[in-house]
């Protein structure tokens, strides 16, 4: 019986896991293409982001504003995302309505630039997802560096 369940668990993590990389996939892609509508129905309603150096978390509009103050500052020709998940987890929560699962990630971006150059910022983050019938959303993201 043991060996069935952790079968049954495992099978069900590797398929959160593809889920989930579909969902950063869908995430680069919407900030690349300026998508609101996407980044926005992606981030749960109560989104928060931890950034190392503030001292509040971001709600979920300085989030997506610190998005666009990038592209605005740094006015790219293009941007390139590489997201690689080191690892999902399922978040042992007591008071959880739904399940939580923390995603461990290694993100590089590359902002090519008008004259040729590439600027390229590499962060590290936690980000706790939760699904909500067939839709994931990004509850927390805490970055690590």
């Amino acid at each position: 019986m043991f060996i069935l369940t952790a079968l049954i668990i495992s099978q069900s993590m590797e398929v959160v896991q593809l889920e989930i990389d579909h969902e950063y996939i869908r995430w680069d892609k919407a900030v690349v293409g300026h998508d609101e509508k996407t980044m926005e129905s992606m981030l749960a309603k109560d989104f928060s982001a931890v950034v190392v150096g503030r001292q509040k978390p971001m709600t979920k509009s300085e989030f997506a504003g610190t998005i666009e103050s990038r592209w605005k500052s740094l006015f790219p020709t293009e941007l390139r995302f590489v997201t690689k998940i080191d690892k999902v987890e399922l978040v042992k929560t007591e008071n959880a309505k739904s399940s939580l699962y923390a995603a461990t990630i290694q993100e590089t971006v590359n902002f090519l630039m008008k004259d040729g150059s590439v600027r390229e910022i590499s962060f590290k983050s936690f980000d706790t997802w939760r699904k909500s019938g067939k839709s994931w959303q990004i509850v927390i993201s805490r970055n690590l560096d």
